[in-house]
């Protein structure tokens, strides 16, 4: 992409376990060391804890089922896995498309899958 375009770029892994490193590499990249470890200290540690303690008080087949609609047509979701559906499974969520693929990554739905998924 830099050779191509002329503009430097940094591909940062997204997801939720590997903040502390990306916040870590942003500040590295961008000189701004305190600034990384200032917003590193304000996180909101207690509703991590929070959300965990209602988690374990909402039986399984009482949580809501959830599809992350991407795309023009809505019809790209991510499968159960994806950094794209990372934070619907974290707060107890169960992502409609688990199962389609075995794990990770996109995939690509009919609408009558949508519906057949979501009931």
């Amino acid at each position: 992409m830099q050779a191509q375009s002329g503009i430097p770029y940094l591909l940062i892994d997204g997801s939720f376990e590997n903040t502390p490193a990306a916040l870590r590499l942003l500040a590295d990249v961008t000189r701004r060391e305190n600034s990384a470890a200032r917003l590193w200290r304000r996180r909101p540690k207690r509703h991590s804890h929070r959300s965990n303690k209602v988690l374990a008080a909402v039986p399984a087949d009482k949580r809501p089922r959830v599809y992350l609609a991407r795309g023009p047509a809505g019809l790209e979701s991510g499968s159960h896995g994806s950094i794209n559906t990372e934070i619907i499974e974290r707060v107890g969520g169960v992502n409609v498309v688990q199962g389609v693929r075995d794990k990770g990554g996109l995939v690509d739905v009919s609408p009558e899958q949508v519906i057949t998924l979501g009931a």
